[in-house]
């Protein structure tokens, strides 16, 4: 079991997000083990701290390598014959899978971009 603690944005924003399954996906760096899909996920809210509550159980569902580019405000999906590039309505779809409220907090959030991995899910 392999957990993944949140902490941007306020508690309720982002607990209801995942709670309602309209957050299903986080984008992080990568992980020195990376998680398979099927691995069983419990997410958690500001883990390792006083504050700590766990939101839900999970199921991931897709495990992947994208690059952020914030500067031509890309993100590009590492695919089996190379790195893809979403188009508008797929990179509007990404953005708000991960709970931003509007592009503009997406490439905030991300700052410089670079390589990160994408972790889907399903609430159990």
């Amino acid at each position: 079991m392999t957990a993944i603690s949140f902490s941007a944005w306020d508690k309720e924003y982002c607990v209801g997000k995942i709670k309602s399954g309209v957050k299903d996906q986080t984008v992080r760096r990568p992980r020195k083990s990376p998680i398979k899909p099927f691995t069983k996920l419990q997410l958690f809210w500001k883990m390792r701290t006083k504050g700590c509550e766990k939101i839900a159980d999970a199921v991931c569902t897709e495990y992947f390598k994208v690059y952020i580019n914030t500067y031509g405000r890309e993100v590009l999906v590492l695919t089996g014959v190379g790195y893809q590039m979403l188009g508008s309505s797929d990179l509007k779809n990404f953005w708000e899978r991960d709970g931003f409220a509007c592009a503009k907090d997406f490439w905030e959030y991300f700052g410089e971009g670079g390589d990160f991995v994408v972790i889907r899910w399903r609430l159990e």
